[in-house]
């Protein structure tokens, strides 16, 4: 995860010795922020490397505290 919130993708190729990084890539952007969204694991990503899963908040939504629980 970039510091502009962009998911970075590195193409890999393995080597003798080990594996070749490639230049980084923008694979999307999203809005959670770094480095916390890492952190709590907040994405996933496919075994096949196609496919996220974001937890983020929805569009308009009310983050929820401990204190607003059940109310």
């Amino acid at each position: 995860m970039a510091a502009d919130q962009s998911i970075m993708g590195v193409p890999v190729n393995p080597t003798a010795s080990g594996f070749q990084a490639e230049a980084p890539a923008v694979l999307c952007r999203s809005s959670l922020a770094p480095p916390a969204a890492v952190v709590a694991g907040l994405f996933e990503v496919s075994a096949d490397g196609r496919r996220f899963l974001i937890l983020a908040p929805s569009a308009g939504s009310r983050a929820q505290g401990i204190d607003d629980a059940g109310r």
